[in-house]
């Protein structure tokens, strides 16, 4: 084993780090293997000489540095990037003052490390951030597309059904309407021809009263239904607050909700507790509630056999002092755990693929938490139905009593 000053020269010449050290007139008195090979020197032609008179302008800032030691008596830490036996290297230098044992500066000392490879992983890891941020981006704007286009996807639905609907009083009041264009088209022949009698007069005069009254309720029922869908679709499209009483606001979306729940075979029950003039983002409370309804007709009673023989969902909605809740309850199967525990994730469904779209519970439960500052809880188990509550608080932007 070498003795201490010995060993201590081995050390620095076969250390992986760049070192060297100057003394006052900023001349080389120790350049370690690492140094020479960064500057492509050997010792013998570094030692005595300044950076200046090895390597010209070039060493200006090195220069600059090491004058700004020697006058602070400060380290300097600086990173550059020059090439190595044909390469590009970066090397980290800290540049520091040396003092003998009675704290005189005596010279400047150099350490220097070839963070190359960090460098160029720091980069990839940039590179990689950029792009999963590029990605997320992405994914994000799919997701908004995909949301919105699942709201005009229900829209679109609603007024297929309700338009379907509204077939049927319509052909109800044309139906009307013709037998009675035919009764006053026979009465006025009878009566131009003069064989109009009395019991013939009154007989069709009953029968045209009870075609025109049939008519005429055929009539408001297609209008109350046609003005339901319209309403539905006004509040969706725009996100502006409207004022409205509770119970009619409610009234419109039962007329829009209950033909889809009569084609899945659903019995649809609204209950309202408390009724107050509303100033609230009806639209979007109204997409939300719709889709927890559609949610509950089409998963809660889908491929299970013991399915009671009533289908049962109830809305129940509750205006408190401080809170509007709604809550969505059926009989049907229920949800296990894992699948309760997901359901509100964009894009989860149980089922199949092009079967549904995973946005409907996801979109309900944004509105609740994201518009109105509220929640949506879940409460379900398989064999004994599912109970989704919307608790939202009074007094928000999107949602407040009307004042007297």
């Amino acid at each position: 084993m070498p003795a201490p000053p010995e060993l201590l020269r081995t050390v620095i010449q076969e250390t992986p780090l760049v070192i060297y050290a100057k003394d006052l007139d900023r001349r080389f008195v120790l350049s370690n293997r690492m140094h020479g090979l960064l500057v492509e020197r050997p010792a013998v032609e570094v030692l005595g000489r300044t950076d200046t008179e090895l390597f010209g302008d070039a060493a200006a800032e090195v220069e600059a540095n090491t004058a700004r030691v020697l006058a602070e008596r400060v380290a300097i830490a600086s990173e550059y990037t020059l090439p190595v036996v044909g390469e590009l290297r970066t090397y980290l230098e800290t540049i520091f003052p040396l003092r003998n044992e009675a704290g005189e500066i005596i010279g400047a000392g150099g350490i220097a490390t070839d963070i190359t490879a960090r460098r160029a992983l720091e980069a990839a890891l940039e590179d990689r951030a950029n792009e999963l941020e590029r990605t997320l981006a992405a994914l994000r704007a799919a997701q908004s597309e995909l949301v919105r286009t699942e709201k005009m996807a229900a829209l679109g639905a609603l007024a297929a059904t309700v338009a379907h609907e509204v077939n049927t009083p319509l052909g109800v009041g044309l139906t009307a309407a013709t037998v009675l264009q035919d009764l006053v088209d026979t009465l006025a022949e009878r009566a131009d021809s003069g064989t109009l009698t009395r019991d013939t007069l009154h007989a069709s005069l009953r029968d045209a009263r009870d075609a025109a009254s049939l008519a005429v309720l055929s009539l408001q029922r297609a209008g109350r239904l046609v003005t339901s869908l319209q309403q539905v679709a006004v509040d969706r499209s725009t996100p502006d607050l409207r004022t409205t009483a509770l119970s009619t606001w409610l009234a419109e979306l039962e007329d829009s909700l209950r033909p889809l729940a009569r084609q899945s075979g659903v019995s649809l029950a609204f209950r309202l507790e408390g009724d107050h003039a509303l100033v609230f983002a009806a639209g979007e409370l109204q997409q939300a509630l719709s889709n927890l309804v559609v949610n509950a007709a089409g998963h809660g009673f889908s491929s299970w056999e013991g399915a009671p023989a009533e289908r049962r969902v109830s809305v129940v909605v509750v205006l408190g002092n401080e809170t509007l809740t709604i809550s969505v309850v059926d009989n049907g199967c229920g949800m296990p755990a894992d699948v309760a525990a997901r359901a509100v994730e964009p894009f989860f469904t149980t089922r199949p693929i092009g079967g549904g779209s995973g946005l409907g519970l996801h979109v309900a439960h944004a509105i609740a938490v994201e518009r109105f500052a509220g929640a949506l809880d879940i409460d379900t188990a398989p064999g004994r139905g599912t109970s989704i509550r919307l608790v939202l608080p009074l007094g928000t932007p999107a949602l407040a009593l009307m004042e007297p």
